[in-house]
């Protein structure tokens, strides 16, 4: 049973929920592996993701004596999705033909294409300005002329307002697992082109669907004739330079912002960020540039926090000779600070920098906005202190600006294995930026 529906699907997960019982495997020798054969087929197909097989816990320590069957034709394998029909497609090139103002949003299902490079042809052929949600950043380098950012994360009402000011919207590869249609798309039109029917609420403006392999409907749409569009390089690039200036307000302090700068402009360019869940997220999202497909690694949608450290890891320990930087809140990091000891034994030049504000400031602006008490999202009850030298083995330093930062980033690069490095940060500024 697969759910499909965006709004109870975590993540990409699949769901084969088949208990089997000692009785039925008796009664049914071929019952675990026919069932493990469809699990496979689930998770090799569009859209792709794990599969829960749930058994009884005396049939999981069962001895199983059930021959495997035999490879065939029907063996589980990745199951591509059929193209779209050719009438989709011409309907399509229509709606692009008629706009004078469209704006093309990238969603998470175009990381898997084949092709990435059919999104930068398509906006060639299509010249208009391209936003992408914070999965799918780098799918198109962000500093072409026509970027214009990450949707729904800070300052997002800053992004709504520009895309107001748009008459169609094609969504390339979009998945309302990270944001319905209904909070950003207004009264805009929009055109789905996708891997799956749109999932959308009966607010959303929704004219026409490509429903099939996202490579080959770009392939098409890019012969589609083009329309003359009103947009210019000059409006695209004020609204982006505007975009970016309201996420760096000035600050008193060492701000996120500017350590996220230090981050990106240590980065080589080929380089990795795996980061956390939390305030900074929102911030990173918005804020960071990124420059090709799978350099930009975060946690789907709304999941939990944890996943920057072993991210991290996995990214590393994947291609050992790319650059790979963490950069986590200090919540993330209590919750998964044991995993730099990974890091040390593989001997992973991997700089871990912590966001040191001393709150759950997700949480905290939250409790402001609807004007709560503070509580349960202070992580330092005592006055700060500087780390000890080594967490685990591994070296440590706590930095207060952005040139200590710098400095100690360029060493961690150059280290023969992990660096721990407390930033230590005012998080003010978040109440101006996260949820606007």
């Amino acid at each position: 049973m697969r759910n499909s529906g965006g709004g109870c699907r975590c993540g990409s997960i699949t769901t084969l929920f088949k208990p089997i019982t000692k009785a039925t495997l008796q009664l049914r020798p071929g019952e675990i592996a026919a069932t493990l054969r469809e699990a496979l087929r689930i998770a090799m197909s569009e859209p792709l993701g794990p599969v829960h097989l749930d058994l009884p816990e005396d049939v999981a320590l069962a001895q199983v004596s059930e021959p495997v069957p035999e490879a065939d034709a029907g063996s589980p394998g990745y199951a591509g999705v059929s193209a779209a029909s050719q009438s989709d497609i011409a309907r399509a090139g229509e709606l692009l033909r008629a706009a004078k103002r469209p704006v093309a949003v990238i969603g998470t299902s175009a990381m898997r294409m084949r092709r990435p490079g059919l999104l930068a042809e398509f906006l060639a052929r299509h010249p208009m300005p391209v936003a992408t949600t914070t999965m799918a950043k780098g799918m198109v380098d962000e500093d072409h002329p026509m970027s214009v950012g990450c949707i729904e994360r800070s300052m997002r009402k800053m992004q709504r307002s520009f895309i107001a000011g748009a008459d169609l919207i094609v969504a390339l590869g979009y998945d309302t697992i990270e944001v319905e249609y209904k909070a950003w798309t207004g009264k805009v039109t929009v055109l789905h082109v996708g891997i799956e029917s749109a999932d959308v609420d009966a607010g959303v403006v929704l004219a026409h669907q490509v429903v099939g392999d996202v490579d080959a409907s770009l392939e098409r749409l890019v012969r589609e004739p083009t329309g003359s569009y009103a947009w210019t390089s000059r409006e695209v690039a004020a609204h982006r330079e505007a975009f970016q200036a309201a996420l760096r307000p000035a600050t008193r302090n060492f701000g996120p912002h500017q350590a996220i700068d230090v981050v990106r402009r240590v980065l080589p360019r080929e380089g990795v960020l795996a980061f956390d869940v939390g305030a900074h997220t929102h911030q990173i999202a918005s804020q960071w540039t990124a420059h090709a497909p799978r350099q930009f690694l975060v946690t789907n949608g709304w999941s939990s926090m944890g996943f920057a450290i072993p991210g991290a890891l996995a990214a590393k320990l994947a291609d050992p000779q790319r650059p790979v930087v963490c950069v986590l809140g200090d919540g993330c990091f209590q919750m998964t600070c044991g995993e730099v000891a990974v890091a040390k034994r593989h001997n992973l030049a991997i700089p871990f920098v912590v966001l040191d504000d001393r709150w759950l400031s997700l949480i905290k602006v939250k409790q402001e906005r609807r004007s709560l008490p503070y509580y349960g999202t202070e992580t330092m009850l005592s006055d700060y202190r500087l780390p000890p030298e080594h967490y685990f083995g591994v070296r440590t330093v706590g930095v207060d600006s952005p040139e200590s930062l710098e400095r100690e980033l360029r060493k961690a690069f150059a280290a023969d294995g992990p660096t721990v490095i407390e930033a230590v940060v005012d998080p003010d500024h978040y109440s101006q930026t996260v949820f606007d």
